[in-house]
């Protein structure tokens, strides 16, 4: 203590941790009760502090006094911390600066340089790479809070850092679009991919020239291999074309990881060149965001990385590179560093698993979103979450299960569905559509005459079940479903129960009961404990259903026979020619396309049915169906309907075919449903004012010349009978079997079209 004051009683708090900008600092306060000691006094005796000097101060000051004198003018110490007070009456506040810039105007400009100083404690046990850092990270947060550029940056090793920790992590493929700004990332991947045969085998790096062609491209490899897949862009407007991918992977619960490349912080919002606000474009549909400058690190990364039992959401790192972009190759040691780095890195190809940390399954109520109780009771099984649909199951009146895209479990909700023999709609894309053991149970016809204004008896049975009550209860399986039948239970006026099961995390509406299970062993269990109780028996209203749908079926395929060359009657006839197998990836376009094969395919065969039932858009769909087939090493053959205005959103996807290696050997077959324009809207808008026209952008263009560009084999087909002979030719015929990537133009009869509504209007 200094002279003139004792201190006795010193109380400490428990340490904390406090934030100070960009530092996190451990904080203890000391509460001390003096005698006769001015503030002056206290200060001199506190002066210096160990962060401003040595320890301890009465052996090493004089250390640091006769090391300065040894120096040269040139590297003496220039900086030094002192502690500066403010009087408040009776109070003293007092603090020490240890942070500091010193500064000069550069003669003739508007420049100024800044220096920042920075120091650490060294004890003979410390990690001088860490100090190191630690010292760095001092002074970016000085730069940050004004605005500064690093000294030396370091983009490249930057960008390894990134690189390695993404690969630690699981990820296993990056589709890259090249820029200026991304240009080390880019550099660096191909680095490391050149520095090791097993890593290129092992890691899958594909360049791109369209971000929004990579980005769903990016999603269908995601999906299909269900491990995270990175796309990689540069900063500006390449950073928006992500947007519908990342929205479409956040509903569909696909892995995507957007990582884009972004010019310094001082820059936003001063309209520099390519330079836009990057952080929180995607904020609605991602997991969680880095915003990465020099010195910062991915942190939290395993707690939101997805593994493979479970949907994931995507993430976004936003990565801040400061130009020179290649300064740390350009110092002596440069390029023989970042070489040994990347030699080091794709030894990683034999990492570890990921980690499981997605963990949760919760039960709740859509109505107000409140987290209830957990599905699992003590036991560790789902008693509790069955007895509730067990009991929903019980309530009186008709049930209807609708059953969409199935992350997994597709034959425990089989085996409960034959079990309950509750009449279901079977959507494409639950790999469940045709499956013998709902032979007896599965709905033909489902919504198809709802929206018809039917006055036929046969066509009434199906109108509007909800909306008239005939249906009591609703069981919704797996992803938010395509049919209008769920979406008529929206309507306020609807008293129709619902109760949802899925991966997802969404409702679907905002009522009802809806159990969420994340992981695929825990839905399988789910289902597995609800066919254990025991069936509830079948209602006499649900065997009527499936009666008239019986007779309904019928009319449907009289009509289709009637108009062979009508929409679905060729989309019926594609679906009998495609040969279901594991090897074949069939993706089904939205909009009218995934309707028609819900509808009117054959049910002989389960297909299984890709698309993107996420948000539902048009856009990418061609580009993702492509990255599902590249995904699975197995897949010899790939089968994209889509209509055309879905293909005119994705016109430069066929550049996909001639850069990914995977799809070198993978017959692809586009088929192009062109009926001049979108129909859908003809008779989902028929009663628009001034009729339907203005939404169905007409058109009478053709994809010959398309095909041409991206040296496609073109075939133009208008029949049932021609699409048969065509696909025969594609198996059989040795010059058609040679063609290894095959557009086909469909051109419905719209007058045959016409008639098939007609004849179900009869």
């Amino acid at each position: 203590m200094a002279e003139g004051g004792t201190a006795k009683d010193v109380a400490k708090s428990p340490t904390r941790v406090q934030k100070f900008g960009q530092l996190y600092h451990l904080v203890t306060d000391l509460a001390v009760q003096t005698v006769d000691a001015s503030p002056v006094a206290w200060m001199q005796a506190l002066h210096p502090t160990p962060a401003l000097g040595v320890s301890p101060r009465d052996v090493s000051l004089q250390l640091l006094q006769d090391l300065d004198a040894l120096t040269s003018p040139e590297t003496a110490r220039a900086g030094f911390g002192a502690p500066f007070a403010v009087r408040f009456g009776a109070r003293v506040e007092a603090i020490v600066a240890i942070r500091q810039a010193r500064w000069r105007f550069e003669e003739n400009t508007d420049r100024i340089e800044v220096v920042v100083g920075s120091g650490c404690g060294v004890v003979p046990e410390s990690d001088l790479k860490k100090e190191w850092r630690e010292l760095f990270g001092k002074r970016s947060a000085v730069m940050r809070l004004l605005g500064l550029s690093p000294e030396k940056p370091r983009p490249l090793n930057r960008s390894l850092d990134l690189i390695e920790e993404l690969i630690r992590h699981g990820a296993t493929s990056f589709v890259v679009c090249a820029g200026a700004r991304n240009a080390p990332l880019v550099a660096m991947l191909e680095m490391v991919r050149r520095e090791s045969e097993a890593f290129s085998k092992a890691v899958r790096v594909e360049s791109f020239f369209d971000e929004r062609v990579a980005s769903f491209y990016a999603l269908g490899l995601a999906r299909s291999e269900n491990r995270p897949t990175v796309i990689v862009t540069t900063s500006g407007t390449a950073v928006t074309e992500l947007h519908s991918a990342l929205a479409e992977a956040d509903l569909s619960g696909v892995p995507l990881v957007a990582l884009t490349a972004d010019r310094p912080r001082r820059l936003r919002g001063s309209g520099a060149p390519q330079s836009i606000v990057q952080t929180g474009v995607f904020s609605h549909f991602v997991a969680r965001e880095w915003d990465l400058e020099e010195g910062d690190s991915l942190e939290g990364l395993s707690d939101v990385w997805p593994n493979s039992s479970a949907p994931a959401r995507p993430l976004h790192i936003n990565f801040c590179l400061d130009e020179p972009l290649f300064a740390d190759q350009e110092t002596e040691e440069g390029p023989s560093a970042l070489t040994a780095r990347a030699r080091e890195i794709a030894s990683l190809v034999a990492r570890a698993s990921q980690n499981d940390v997605h963990e949760k399954a919760d039960w709740r109520t859509a109505a107000d979103t409140q987290e209830l109780a957990n599905v699992r009771d003590q036991s560790g099984d789902f008693a509790l979450a069955n007895a509730a649909l067990y009991e929903f199951l019980k309530n009186p009146g008709g049930r209807l299960a609708i059953v969409g895209r199935l992350e997994s479990g597709q034959n425990e909700v089989a085996e409960f569905l034959r079990s309950h023999r509750i009449p279901c709609w079977v959507e494409g894309v639950s790999g469940l559509r045709g499956d013998k053991r709902l032979r007896e149970i599965e709905l033909r016809v489902g919504d198809m005459f709802q929206s018809q204004g039917l006055t036929q008896a046969s066509a009434l049975e199906h109108r509007n079940w909800c909306a008239r009550g005939e249906v009591a209860a609703v069981l919704r399986i797996g992803s938010v479903p395509t049919t209008r039948l769920w979406r008529d239970l929206d309507d306020p006026r609807n008293a129709t129960r619902t109760f949802s099961v899925s991966q997802l995390r969404f409702s679907g509406l905002n009522r009802g009961q809806f159990a969420h299970l994340e992981r695929a062993q825990d839905f399988a269990a789910f289902f597995r404990g609800a066919t254990a109780r025991g069936p509830v028996e079948p209602r006499e209203q649900e065997s009527h259903w499936l009666k008239s749908d019986r007779i309904a079926f019928e009319k449907l395929n009289h009509v289709l026979n009637e108009t062979p060359n009508s929409e679905p009657s060729l989309v019926r006839t594609l679906s009998e020619v495609i040969s279901p197998s594991e090897k074949t990836v069939l993706y089904v376009g939205n909009s009218l396309p995934v309707r028609w094969w819900d509808h009117v395919a054959s049910r002989e065969a389960v297909h299984l049915v890709e698309a993107n039932r996420g948000v539902n858009g048009i856009d990418g769909q061609i580009s993702t169906a492509l990255g599902l087939a590249a995904g699975r090493a197995s897949t010899q053959e790939i089968w994209v309907l889509v209509g055309d205005l879905t293909a005119l959103y994705d016109l430069s996807a066929p550049w996909i075919l001639h850069r990914s290696k995977s799809l070198e050997t993978v017959r692809t077959r586009i088929v192009v449903l062109n009926n001049s324009g979108g129909k859908i809207f003809s008779r989902v808008l028929a009663r628009a004012p001034g009729g339907s026209g203005p939404f169905e952008n007409r058109h009478d263009l053709g994809f010959k010349h398309w095909a041409a560009m991206w040296n496609l084999a073109y075939h133009e087909v208008s029949s049932s009978h021609g699409l048969r002979e065509l696909a025969d030719g594609l198996k059989k015929d040795q010059a058609l079997h040679s063609e290894p990537h095959v557009l086909i133009e469909l051109r419905p009869d719209a007058r045959e079209t016409d008639l098939f509504w007609k004849g179900l209007a009869l």
